[in-house]
């Protein structure tokens, strides 16, 4: 069956700052001296200390720089070290990005992690060379985040690219993976927050030891939209259970995911409602249902559209339920192959 569907019918966990000293990056030891352990790159010439169980706070910001060449801040920490913080802050501004390098095979385990970049020309960056672990990481404003070949980033909570103070555009590069255990893309809350994950390169997989999901969320009221892209030629993403929740379709944003190459691992399910998209040019099969819903109690109609880019793709689903107690519609234009499966029980 050739098919377009077009269909008429804020989760962020908070996380409190750890108790324990502040130390601020400075940049001032030599000029191309990125070293962690270099106590002139710190402010009062005073490096963090490593503790498997620290809770010291770490300030990365180009506002503090006294020496602007060291724009990098390498945690350089060497095999058998293992260092946690409690939380590590990026933040680029309008006349140096900033960027927080992870190098070295010491482990670093546990924080709560942001990226807070000014502009397309100053970003906040986080690079991966060598595998690390972090409580959390949420991505603001502008930012990438580059995993080397064979390394990991692995987010034992969530990870978000937040745009409630702004436009928030991010963006995964390299060939190495990246495992939260939940995903988020949130648009703001005033007219023009738009809030964009870009994965080019690499894996991305939700995996919470239980439930996993992915969630797309656009302003419910004013136009501020959440995109989920996937560029990545040749690599996987797992969304889990995939959330594509758009706002009013009157006066609130879209939420789109953008399936533009690689492949898509079985989801356990998709749920579209308000305003929302699925642009696919890859074939997408659900281990599930695909449910076309009001989104709780905003009591706003929900009009879906999934558009198959390429006319050879298809969708592979158990069953479609479309209800909630609004307005909806299922509309089914032309363009690829739409096929309902059963279990044996619910067709």
């Amino acid at each position: 069956m050739k098919f377009i569907i077009a269909v008429v019918c804020t989760l962020a966990a908070s996380v409190a700052p750890a108790a324990g000293a502040i130390f601020a990056w400075d940049g001032g030891g030599s000029s191309g001296n990125y070293s962690w352990q270099t106590a002139a790159n710190w402010r009062n010439d005073t490096a963090p200390g490593c503790s498997s169980s620290g809770t010291d706070n770490i300030v990365i910001n180009a506002g503090n720089l006294v020496t602007p060449f060291n724009q990098i801040a390498d945690w350089d920490l060497t095999s058998g070290n293992a260092c946690a913080y409690g939380t590590v802050d990026v933040q680029s501004n309008g006349s140096y990005a900033m960027t927080l390098r992870k190098s070295g095979t010491g482990t670093f385990s546990g924080g709560a992690m942001s990226l807070l970049g000014h502009s397309a020309s100053f970003e906040a960056h986080l690079d991966v060379d060598e595998s690390m672990t972090a409580d959390s990481l949420k991505a603001q404003g502008y930012a990438d985040i580059d995993v080397a070949s064979a390394k990991t980033l692995d987010i034992n909570g969530s990870f978000s690219v937040d745009a409630i103070s702004g436009l928030s555009t991010c963006e995964k590069l390299a060939a190495g993976g990246m495992t939260p255990d939940t995903l988020y893309v949130l648009g703001g809350n005033s007219a023009g927050e738009h809030a964009t994950f870009v994965i080019s390169d690499g894996n991305v997989t939700a995996s919470a030891a239980s439930t996993p999901f992915t969630s797309i969320e656009a302003a419910d009221s004013v136009d501020a939209d959440a995109t989920l892209q996937f560029n990545g030629t040749g690599d996987t993403l797992g969304v889990g259970t995939l959330y594509i929740r758009g706002g009013n379709p009157s006066t609130g944003g879209l939420s789109l995911f953008d399936f533009n190459a690689g492949t898509l691992t079985n989801p356990d399910g998709i749920t579209l409602s308000g305003l929302s998209k699925i642009d696919a040019e890859h074939d997408i099969t659900v281990n599930g249902e695909l449910s076309v819903t009001v989104n709780g109690g905003d009591g706003f109609a929900t009009e879906a559209t999934i558009d198959p880019l390429d006319s050879g793709a298809v969708l592979s689903v158990e069953k479609i339920v479309i209800g909630g107690g609004q307005a909806c519609k299922l509309t089914i234009i032309g363009g690829a192959s739409l096929s309902l499966e059963t279990d044996g029980d619910n067709p």
